[in-house]
């Protein structure tokens, strides 16, 4: 997103307002929306476990996209487009490495999250009484 403060002067803003049009309160309420969910997003790396690849964009992944700590312990995984079922299925990781299950809990409340490893990847299931958000579901798990 391509976005900066109107390229004016108070004087040419009637309301004293430099944002274009309603801009401000709308990055305001974005960031409203993130917040909850900040630490997966903020100071954090792309995924190296579930890369999203050269050209492709978030609408083309079956479920979302990952992300990684600063220190690339943790993998934030960003369910963007949850499955109908109360499991999602993904395959192992694209760089080799183990996630510890065990360690799988929602960014969001901080719900430890079902996980089990299978011969196709992870299986990840919503806690009870949780649902899929409908802007993000995050998901952190360590790396073994």
């Amino acid at each position: 997103m391509s976005a900066g403060v109107f390229p004016g002067t108070l004087e040419e803003q009637g309301n004293g307002n430099l944002w274009e049009g309603d801009f401000h309160p709308t990055m305001i309420a974005l960031a409203r929306l993130l917040e909850p969910v900040s630490i997966a997003i903020k100071d954090t790396h792309p995924g190296r476990a579930y890369a999203t690849k050269e050209f492709e964009w978030a609408g083309q992944r079956t479920w979302g996209v990952s992300t990684e700590s600063s220190d690339r312990r943790t993998v934030y995984l960003h369910i963007l487009r949850p499955p109908s079922a109360r499991i999602l299925t993904l395959g192992p990781t694209e760089d080799g490495t183990e996630l510890d299950i065990a360690t799988a809990r929602l960014v969001k409340g901080g719900a430890s999250v079902p996980m089990r490893k299978n011969d196709s990847g992870y299986e990840i299931a919503l806690p009870h009484g949780a649902e899929w958000d409908a802007v993000n579901t995050v998901i952190a798990v360590r790396r073994r």
